[in-house]
């Protein structure tokens, strides 16, 4: 026998005990409850808000991701991922209350309540999404563990409040990723010339259109604006522009699509 592989195997069955703390071996029906603060770090360095994505210990999902952070100085942080480079935004107090606002009070986070959310999750093959807001120095948090039924999803308040809150910090990412209100607002005039250019007839897009903010590593942010509205019954007019912004020179457009015609 090859040693190398013996000497594996006396490592992992030494590492195993420690790693499961006494518990039974995994099996397709096993739980694995990790009885930790999943939010102690944010809390710990005062974060205003935060969001972290646990996965499945089964597919290998035993870090926490951290999807946004919003540090006590209103630095907003979106780490970087498989296609993105790290973000960061400074955010005016204004702009953090009223995230605040519409988290606590819009859309009431603190109650938040059923078998999905605050519970202790199956980390085995189980996800739980994570979600902190501070209020007046202290911290607020919701998790979901999911598994609901798909047919629950669009009749049940409870879920279609978390959504919200997900949809909202979702948003803040693609804010921080865009480089904030003012690098939206600077690329309109493009994206509207843009527009004009291919159905001249349109009313302008506004920064209410922004829907995607991303952020590249080859140095350049790509900005889309989305617009769908119905203009008579069973008639829509659906706008998609992009455009893209490098560190340095000159923004252009990227793709243009009116109607589902791509240009």
């Amino acid at each position: 026998m090859d040693y190398r592989y013996a000497l594996a195997g006396v490592i992992f069955g030494f590492l195993t005990p420690l790693l499961l703390q006494g518990q039974e071996p995994v099996g397709e029906k096993n739980v694995i409850v990790i009885p930790l603060d999943t939010m102690v770090g944010a809390k710990r360095d005062g974060d205003l808000l935060t969001w972290i994505h646990f996965g499945s210990v089964k597919f290998g999902g035993t870090d926490p991701v951290y999807r946004i952070r919003v540090l006590k100085d209103g630095t907003a942080i979106v780490p970087p991922d498989n296609r993105q480079r790290e973000s960061q935004l400074k955010l005016s107090e204004e702009e953090v209350k009223s995230l605040r606002k519409v988290l606590l009070a819009d859309i009431d986070l603190p109650t938040i309540a059923g078998p999905w959310f605050n519970s202790e999750p199956n980390r085995w093959d189980g996800s739980q999404d994570c979600f902190l807001v501070r209020d007046a120095q202290k911290p607020i948090t919701l998790t979901c563990e999911y598994g609901w039924p798909s047919s629950s999803a669009n009749q049940d308040l409870m879920i279609q409040r978390y959504l919200q809150v997900m949809q909202t910090y979702t948003d803040l990412i693609y804010l921080v990723r865009a480089g904030g209100k003012e690098a939206i607002a600077r690329q309109l005039p493009l994206a509207n010339k843009g527009l004009q250019q291919h159905l001249p007839e349109a009313a302008p897009l506004t920064i209410e259109d922004f829907a995607y903010g991303e952020d590249f590593p080859d140095r350049h942010r790509r900005l889309t604006f989305v617009r769908e509205e119905e203009l008579a019954e069973g008639q829509w007019e659906k706008i998609r522009i992009e455009v893209l912004v490098p560190d340095e020179g000159k923004p252009r457009l990227g793709d243009i699509t009116i109607n589902g015609k791509r240009s």
